[in-house]
């Protein structure tokens, strides 16, 4: 109400992103099928939510296990630029349009209900012991089919899980690439849930911003492996 409609409700997806992206994928694709006018909008917001997790996860470890931090820098990094350039195109689209302030009034659920947080302790816990014990018994590989299946459902839990073991007997090579595959396999989760729920033109805006989030990423890696991460040791 503050910031008028539209830009209260990329306020609200920039605040959303900072706690439970996913719950602001849920509520604005179930948004956009009865306001279709303004999908690119909350298409948008939803990107914006995503985007908002890279950087929440870095600054997370970062608390953690700074040194770690530097190693996923770079591509979180790119990952940032590459869907904020999207959600940028995407207002830009919506701004210039006809189409008028939508004036319903939406409301997203408390990502900090008690319940929810309950169930992100023992998330937390049951991967920290099943992340350990698949590292004994597997191995690398192990850790990242952990990384991808905690990754549908929470990216917090097991960042937070990897990055107090990367302290520990677990390679920070290992733990960073288990990080990123559960990042970005969480992003694509959200992406599946807005673009089914959403109708087909959500699902395409969902496609390039994931797209543009991945090469971004993969722009950034390129970038450290020829840069090192000297220059990132230096901002941080």
């Amino acid at each position: 109400r503050l910031f008028g409609p539209r830009r209260g409700i990329l306020v609200t997806a920039l605040c959303g992103g900072l706690t439970s992206s996913t719950a602001v994928a849920i509520s604005f694709a179930r948004f956009a099928v009865h306001e279709p006018k303004q999908r690119s909008l909350f298409a948008s917001g939803i990107l914006l939510a995503s985007t908002v997790m890279f950087p929440r996860v870095l600054i997370i470890i970062g608390i953690i296990d700074p040194a770690l931090s530097v190693q996923l820098a770079w591509p979180l990094i790119g990952a940032t630029f590459g869907g904020l350039g999207v959600v940028a195109l995407l207002v830009r689209e919506e701004f210039l349009s006809t189409a008028g302030d939508t004036s319903a009034a939406h409301v997203i659920r408390n990502p900090f209900e008690l319940g929810m947080a309950l169930k992100f302790g023992v998330l937390l816990a049951i991967i920290f012991v099943a992340a350990r014990a698949l590292n004994v018994w597997v191995g690398d590989s192990g850790i990242y089919a952990l990384s991808a299946v905690s990754g549908l459902v929470d990216v917090d839990a097991v960042s937070l899980s990897l990055a107090r073991m990367s302290a520990d007997d677990i390679a920070s090579d290992t733990v960073a690439t288990a990080i990123l595959i559960a990042v970005f396999v969480n992003t694509l989760v959200k992406a599946g849930i807005a673009g089914s729920m959403g109708g087909r033109s959500m699902g395409l805006y969902m496609a390039s911003g994931v797209a543009a989030m991945l090469l971004g990423a993969a722009v950034a890696f390129a970038l450290s492996q020829t840069l090192g991460t000297v220059v990132v040791a230096s901002i941080i």
